[in-house]
C-alpha cells in the first residue's frame, strides 16, 4: 500500500486549502493520501471538495476544523473526514482531548476515548487496519522519565487499558494527524512513537508548520516495527504552501 502524507503551511486561507487539497487527491496515485490537520475549514468546503474530486482509486483522510451542531448554536472542531470511492464519509469523531492535563485522572474521559478507538477511529484501505489518533490524544501514553522515558499507557482500570492495548494490538497502521509541531521533549514523543509501532505495525503523523523544510523533521515521522525509518526528500509545491512525502506499507 502506498501512502502520501501531507504537511500544508500554516495560515492558508480556506480558498486556498480548498484547492490545493482538491489537486492533490486529484494528482495522487497512492492508495491513501494522508493530510495534516485543519486541512479543511467547514462542511460546505468538505463537501465542495468530495464534487471536485475525480480520483476514485485513493482513499483520502482529511479533517475539518469545526462542525456546528444543529439547534445547540455550538460547533464541534477537530472532525475527520474519509472520501472512499469519490464519496464523502464523516467519521462521526472528533478530538476527545489535547494535553496530559485532561486525561490525566479522568477514568471517565479515558473510557469514552477508548470506546471511540474502538467504533469509529478505524478504517481499512488495501486489506489494512488504520487507526486514527487526533494530535494531543497520543497523550493517552506517558513516559516515566525516572526510567528512560519507559512508555505507560494513562489509564488506572485495568480492563480500560486491556481494551486499548487490544484496539492497537488489531490495526496495521496508526495515523496521528496534527494540527502544529508538538512542544516539548523530543525524545518522549520518540519513545511514544516506538511504542505504536511495535509488533510490525507502522506509525505516521503529519501535521501543519510555519516553515517547511526538509530538515524540519518534527513535520512528518515514519516509525515501522519499533524503529523510525529514513525518508527521502520530500516533493514542495512550487509556491510553498505544502509538501508532500511517500511510504510503503
Amino acid at each position: 500500500m502506498k501512502i502520501q502524507i501531507v504537511s500544508y503551511i500554516l495560515d492558508l486561507n480556506p480558498a486556498e486549502k480548498l484547492a490545493i487539497t482538491t489537486e492533490i487527491i486529484n494528482k495522487s496515485k497512492s492508495d491513501l493520501v494522508f493530510f495534516s490537520g485543519n486541512t479543511i475549514d467547514t462542511l460546505d468546503n468538505a463537501i465542495s471538495l468530495s464534487e471536485c474530486v475525480k480520483n476514485k482509486k485513493s482513499t483520502v483522510l482529511f479533517e475539518v476544523s469545526q462542525l456546528s451542531i444543529g439547534d445547540l448554536n455550538t460547533q464541534i472542531i477537530h472532525c475527520p473526514f474519509l472520501i472512499r470511492n469519490g464519496k464523502l464519509e464523516n467519521m462521526h469523531t472528533f478530538q476527545y482531548f489535547t494535553t496530559s492535563d485532561i486525561i490525566e485522572g479522568d477514568e471517565f474521559l479515558a473510557e469514552a476515548f477508548v470506546n471511540e478507538l474502538e467504533t469509529r477511529r478505524q478504517f481499512e484501505v488495501g486489506g489494512h487496519k488504520c487507526l486514527l489518533l487526533l494530535c494531543g490524544e497520543n497523550n493517552i501514553l506517558k513516559n516515566i522519565q525516572s526510567e528512560k522515558n519507559k512508555v505507560v499507557i494513562r489509564i488506572d482500570n485495568k480492563k480500560l487499558v486491556k481494551r486499548f492495548t487490544d484496539v492497537i494490538k488489531r490495526v496495521d497502521l496508526i495515523l496521528n494527524l496534527i494540527h502544529m509541531p508538538q512542544p516539548g521533549n523530543q525524545n518522549k514523543l520518540h519513545k511514544r512513537r516506538e511504542y505504536f509501532s511495535k509488533n510490525c505495525r507502522m506509525y505516521i503523523s503529519t501535521n501543519n508548520c510555519k516553515e517547511l523544510s526538509s530538515k524540519a523533521k518534527s513535520i512528518q515521522y515514519v516509525y515501522y516495527d519499533g524503529n523510525e525509518l529514513e525518508m527521502g526528500e520530500p516533493e514542495f509545491d512550487s509556491d510553498g504552501r505544502y509538501m508532500c512525502r511517500y511510504v510503503e506499507l
